[in-house]
């Protein structure tokens, strides 16, 4: 079972990513329109739509690449947890061999 101090800052990183992927959505959109309009009074028409697909293309492959990071740094931390928990059971049942070889000594 998870910790309250875990369980607290794994909702404190939600809602901290949260809010970051809500910025990062708003800054976006804001370039986009941007690059779009630069585009539109820099290329001619018939170029235009390879232009826009191009930017599309640059774009998602980085958003790509952003959900990539985020889903290895996810693993990462539940592999964190994982270890941390079987190291965890692992040191309880030291601690229990050992309290049940003391009682054995004692009663001999």
């Amino acid at each position: 079972m998870k910790s309250k101090q875990i369980v607290e800052r794994e909702l404190e990183e939600d809602i901290q990513n949260l809010e970051d992927k809500n910025a990062k959505a708003q800054q976006d959109r804001h370039n986009l329109e941007a690059t779009l309009n630069e585009l539109k009074m820099n290329l001619p028409a018939e170029e235009l739509p390879y232009a826009i697909q191009r930017v599309l293309d640059e774009k998602h492959e980085a958003e790509l690449n952003d959900l990539l990071v985020e889903l290895f740094e996810l693993k990462c931390r539940e592999l964190q947890d994982e270890v941390f928990n079987v190291l965890e059971e692992k040191l309880h049942k030291q601690v229990s061999s050992r309290n049940s070889k003391t009682r054995l000594q004692i009663r001999k």
